[in-house]
């Protein structure tokens, strides 16, 4: 679903009981791509303020995918957003990795999750997954972006 507008690395191979209760799931090679919180924390890559706003726009585009075939991608912070360098485009592209919290609104739940991390509100284990949970990772991932171009401008 997400690899057909670019959203993810494509998929290249799944199974869904490859060891007990673990499934296996290989994606595309994405060489030397970073994710948005190694760039943000290291500074590795300098964003002009309209490559973030697209940036912002890539994963936003990606959860309006999820949230249209009534999933929940459950997890949008920034260590699950890779950045890498799109040829077809030239420009920075976003796309998302780590589905393992990928469910269906109102029917799957959120597993026991990490108590270290600011989850927001609503969101912890056995609790119902809901689109509006992304929304709130996806205003938090617009801030935090823009924070760091506040920051650059000093």
């Amino acid at each position: 679903m997400c690899a057909t507008n670019n959203s993810a690395p494509v998929l290249l191979y799944y199974n869904p009981c490859f060891f007990q209760e673990w499934g296996m799931v290989v994606m595309k090679y994405l060489g030397t791509a970073k994710t948005l919180e190694d760039n943000i924390q290291n500074s590795s890559l300098k964003l002009s303020t309209k490559e973030k706003g697209l940036i912002c726009q890539d994963v936003s585009n990606a959860i309006r995918l999820f949230h249209n075939n009534k999933y929940v991608f459950g997890n949008l912070r920034a260590t699950n957003i890779v950045i890498t360098n799109s040829l077809d485009s030239r420009r920075y592209q976003a796309q998302l990795i780590d589905f393992d919290r990928v469910g269906q609104e109102d029917i799957d739940k959120y597993p026991n999750l990490n108590p270290h991390i600011d989850w927001p509100d609503g969101v912890g284990g056995g609790m119902l997954m809901k689109k509006d949970h992304d929304l709130i990772w996806l205003e938090r991932l617009g801030r935090k972006l823009e924070f760091l171009s506040e920051v650059e401008m000093l």
